[in-house]
């Protein structure tokens, strides 16, 4: 793969950050783009996910009270689409975001807007400002944004195709770990029992997420997707239906053949927002499940 290339790159996503030995990963990806010609990139799942990322710490605990979910599950809803409150699109807000590259992007509102902003949830919740960009000054130093206005912030292409957008966070704050032996102690391993299977979260190349189930073009209910060799040990047909259970939580899912997968291998995706996979994935990007057939339920 390497023969006659100059540059390589190695490109981690979602399935490393959910991993249950994400600190052994995160080291091994480390010790690759210090000690080898790899460049290592690492694609968020989300838009700004890396911007959140940044600026917000999540408790280790899970604490009592309502959730708010943007753009996803959640007690109320905060969407684009369908939801409780009406969430204006990237192109419908004036803001930043901060992108795969460590850079600083201002938005403008190309479309009107008639529902709420990320601002009007802030102010209900006593952080009382007038506009979402009066926010881009208050940035983290610490984390490496300059806290410039949003006003200040360049927003222009070059005639040379030149981005002179925003700015690119400085980053200097981490000290390389050189020592990952006591991380493959820690490192947990997986016991499938014979009646369990190992199913993927991930979606088809057609439907990244649920944005594009949106279009009439795409739009599709959720499968579970499976090898030849899948269904013949688990003795499924085409568009049968089954129960994948675990730890008591049962989802009833129609099976359809991927052709091109091999081994005994299936994925389901979260592009149907009309689907809860939490229970059965619990925020990583794998599962263990029991495979039941629909028909014994």
């Amino acid at each position: 793969l390497c023969e006659g290339k100059a540059k390589f790159t190695l490109i981690l996503g979602s399935d490393f950050y959910a991993h249950e030995n994400a600190n052994l990963l995160a080291a091994l990806a480390g010790v690759v783009a210090r000690a080898t010609p790899f460049r290592v990139m690492l694609i968020p799942p989300r838009t700004n996910s890396l911007g959140v990322a940044k600026i917000c710490t999540l408790s280790h605990e899970k604490k009592p009270g309502k959730t708010l979910g943007y753009n996803e599950m959640g007690e109320f809803k905060f969407s684009i689409f369908e939801g409780d409150l009406d969430a204006g699109a990237l192109n419908q807000q004036e803001g930043t975001f901060t992108g795969i590259n460590n850079e600083v992007v201002p938005t403008n509102a190309a479309l009107a807007h008639g529902g709420y902003f990320l601002n009007d949830i802030a102010n209900a919740l006593g952080l009382v400002t007038k506009n979402t960009i009066d926010y881009t000054a208050q940035l983290p130093k610490e984390k490496g944004y300059r806290g410039v206005k949003f006003d200040d912030l360049e927003n222009f292409y070059a005639n040379d195709g030149t981005s002179h957008r925003g700015y690119k966070l400085e980053i200097s704050n981490f000290t390389p770990k050189d020592d990952i032996e006591p991380l493959f102690k820690e490192q947990s391993g997986l016991n499938l029992k014979e009646d369990e299977a190992l199913i993927s979260l991930a979606n088809p190349i057609n439907l990244p997420s649920f944005f594009a189930n949106y279009a009439s073009q795409t739009a599709k209910r959720a499968v579970l997707y499976a090898s030849g060799e899948f269904m013949a040990k688990f003795e499924i047909s085409q568009n049968e239906a089954v129960i994948l259970e675990k730890n008591g939580q049962k989802l009833a899912i129609c099976v359809e053949l991927d052709s091109e997968l091999g081994g005994v291998a299936a994925y389901l995706g979260d592009y149907d927002d009309k689907l809860d996979l939490s229970a059965i994935f619990e925020g990583k990007s794998y599962a263990s499940v029991k495979i039941i057939k629909a028909e014994n339920e």
